[in-house]
């Protein structure tokens, strides 16, 4: 079965090509350019970008990358995640998750209070996760969850809705 055959109009699989070449763009921008703020994470601790995903010098990225995501399950809801996250960006440390997947390969605990995601509030009277966002001046409640888990969710979704101009 061709794995593009779960989209059904070809300005889909554009939208998903042109979203995992930026992805592998800013995988190889954050491990190679030193220029960028998130370089220090990446790049400044010797991680970097498998050589088949590496970008040559004044050409566009090679297909091999956008093959093996497609071959493992790349969606424009997913996210490029590292198992471990002391090792760069190959396809033996890499694959595509939620956004809490990629929290908790990284070391962020998404289900304490540490460090929570972005539009994720805890709700200090009733043990709760209040999900809201603004957009243009104009602040969206999108309601409160038990838990971390189900508020990201929520979030993804009001954020994709957004997207389309459904909310």
């Amino acid at each position: 079965m061709n794995k593009l055959s779960k989209f059904r109009t070809p300005p889909q699989i554009k939208e998903l090509i042109l979203s995992l070449r930026y992805r592998i763009h800013r995988a190889n921008n954050v491990c190679y350019n030193k220029t960028n703020i998130w370089y220090k994470y990446f790049g400044g601790r010797g991680i970097g970008v498998c050589p088949l995903w590496r970008r040559k010098a004044g050409k566009q990225y090679s297909d091999t990358f956008i093959v093996w995501a497609l071959s493992n399950g790349a969606s424009l809801d997913n996210e490029l995640c590292r198992r471990n996250k002391n090792k760069g960006f190959s396809p033996q440390n890499c694959f595509f998750g939620s956004r809490v997947d990629n929290m908790e390969s990284r070391g962020t605990k998404p289900f304490g209070n540490k460090k929570l995601p972005q539009c994720v509030y805890k709700d200090s009277a009733n043990e709760n996760y209040k999900v809201l966002f603004d957009r243009n001046h104009k602040r969206y409640w999108i309601g409160c969850f038990p838990t971390i888990k189900r508020a990201v969710i929520a979030r993804d979704k009001a954020l994709q809705a957004y997207k389309v101009g459904k909310l």
